[in-house]
């Protein structure tokens, strides 16, 4: 543990903090941090304030790290109040602290992980991986796409339906006491944002795709009520921003930013993914989709067809919408701009056409009244 007082913003920190996190990490103890300075780490779409944290030694350390980045709440209110009310914060911090290591180096080291649970005041410490490759939002790249399933797949099978996840009482979970009031949250959100943002990008997607959106608010209750499952626990928003991958230094491949982390169909990381530009994505969505389901099945998964994981994927369409429709709206949308003109692309196509075309392509309004005809089944018996 680190001590009781902990640094919630970057004018907090100390050498001394420092020191001792270090210190629980393996540093000798009679080496101490003397200097560091502070460099922010900007990116769209970021719910927390994010720094690089450049350390000086008193002594030389051959395994001592020469940077963290460290985590705080983020100063822009209106992001800082969607992620308490959602628990963003203390889901990340619970993530590193209690699951981080069944993830068998998926995420990068943690220094330091401490919350106040009543304000939400956090502060992460964590693995500087800036030698691997960042990915890029607003852009398609099957391969990374691939990589990014194939890499998953076992962390989904590790969870899969696995009695563990009942310890996790922090996470809403289909099923459980506190999974309605959280729907019923997500629910109200969504039925806020949707109209708004239709209304000012509606060009962007199909009449179908809204449509698709806006009956899925309609049967909200029924849907959600309904959790027949199997679950895992997912990152809930996996995609390439989140994602760092190997470059000819290093081979490894980690993830970022767990924030959203929840129990849930593992299609819900898996449609993320594959909803690219719609051209690429339909040359390249079924053998994704087979490589992911041929991991999941190596790892232990039995009874799950690849015909339901497709199914759950159209399920999951929708998510990937209202997420992406959530990040328009936490963020401030100038960063989503200028991040997207230096790369020539229009930021709302990826946010709103890509996940569009697959509510279209995959035919995901049928996926629900699938689902719904499963659902009302069931109540019968």
């Amino acid at each position: 543990m680190v001590a009781e007082k902990f640094p919630i913003c970057v004018e907090d920190l100390s050498c001394e903090w420092l020191s001792q996190i270090l210190h629980k990490s393996g540093i000798p103890d009679d080496v101490k941090v003397k200097k560091f300075s502070v460099d922010p780490v900007g990116d769209p779409g970021q719910t927390s304030d994010v720094v690089r944290i450049q350390l000086e030694y008193d002594k030389e350390v051959p395994k001592g790290p020469a940077s963290l980045i460290g985590k705080f709440p983020v100063k822009f209110d209106q992001a800082r109040q969607m992620a308490q009310a959602m628990n963003t914060y203390l889901k990340e911090v619970h993530f590193f602290k209690y699951v981080a290591d069944s993830a068998k180096g998926l995420a990068p080291r943690c220094f330091a992980a401490e919350i106040d649970l009543e304000s939400h005041d956090f502060v992460l410490m964590l693995e500087d991986i800036a030698h691997l490759r960042l990915g890029e939002m607003f852009v398609s790249n099957p391969d990374d796409s691939r990589l990014m399933l194939n890499k998953m797949a076992p962390f989904h099978a590790r969870w899969w339906n696995h009695p563990d996840l009942d310890k996790l009482d922090w996470i809403p979970q289909p099923g459980k006491p506190s999974f309605k009031p959280w729907m019923e949250q997500l629910k109200q959100v969504f039925a806020a944002i949707l109209p708004m943002i239709k209304q000012q990008f509606e060009s962007y997607m199909s009449a179908n795709a809204w449509a698709t959106l806006e009956k899925s608010l309609v049967v909200w209750d029924e849907m959600f009520d309904f959790t027949p499952g199997p679950f895992t626990l997912c990152h809930g928003d996996y995609h390439y921003l989140q994602c760092f991958f190997p470059t000819e230094s290093d081979n490894r491949f980690s993830v970022i930013d767990w924030q959203v982390l929840c129990v849930n169909a593992a299609a819900m990381d898996v449609a993320r993914p594959l909803l690219i530009d719609p051209e690429s994505r339909r040359v390249h969505e079924k053998d994704l989709v087979d490589s992911y389901y041929k991991i999941l099945v190596q790892n232990g998964v039995k009874d799950y067809s690849l015909d339901e994981l497709w199914e759950d994927i159209r399920l999951n369409a929708f998510w990937t919408s209202y997420i992406y429709i959530l990040a328009i709206v936490q963020t401030d949308n100038e960063i989503f701009k200028a991040y997207a003109e230096e790369r020539g692309q229009d930021p709302y196509e990826a946010l709103l056409t890509w996940p569009g075309s697959g509510l279209d392509d995959w035919e995901a309004s049928k996926a629900i009244d699938r689902y719904l005809e499963r659902a009302r089944a069931a109540k019968k018996l």
